[in-house]
């Protein structure tokens, strides 16, 4: 007989499956990478990141009056909105490289390269959470506000409540 680890198929044994011992998972981001590099989309999305980085390694004061405008070839190209912004940018530049070295997406950037310009028209490449459009009021019928005050649970008639609600809406009443 085989042992239970191991099975015999057409004459030949199987062979148990080796373990590795202490196995550390795989970073996905080689995988997520050669996706993207198959797409044409690696150095938009390496893009992307540095000027997020920017942003982010820079802070609001800053973002005020600079914004990063592009990124191509290792080099960080910086919008200020007057020449004296974009001088003291220039004198701070390798303090703000490290800065935004430190950020994630930011490691990519080997320069940073100064201009003036309007900074309103660009945007500043930090998340923001849309703001969820006003609530329209749902006009109640009398009897199931009077029905709902009955209900003695307190997560029931929450429930009960926000389902009328939903159905109103719907024009299901």
């Amino acid at each position: 007989m085989s042992s239970p680890s191991a099975t015999v198929t057409r004459g030949r044994r199987l062979q148990p499956a080796r373990r590795r011992k202490h196995a550390m998972p795989l970073s996905g981001l080689p995988l997520v990478e050669e996706a993207l590099r198959r797409l044409d989309l690696l150095e938009e999305v390496r893009a992307l990141r540095a000027l997020r980085a920017y942003a982010l390694a820079c802070g609001p004061h800053l973002l005020q009056s600079t914004r990063a405008e592009r990124f191509r070839d290792g080099v960080l190209y910086i919008r200020a909105e007057s020449s004296a912004w974009a001088n003291e940018l220039a004198l701070v530049r390798d303090q703000l490289l490290r800065q935004i070295h430190a950020v994630p997406g930011g490691q990519e950037v080997r320069s940073l390269r100064f201009c003036v310009g309007p900074v309103r028209e660009l945007p500043t490449w930090l998340e923001t959470k849309p703001e969820p459009p006003p609530a329209t009021p749902v006009p109640c019928d009398p009897s199931v506000g009077a029905a709902l005050s009955r209900v003695r649970d307190p997560q029931l008639r929450e429930a009960l409540a926000a389902l009328y609600v939903r159905a109103c809406r719907a024009g299901r009443r």
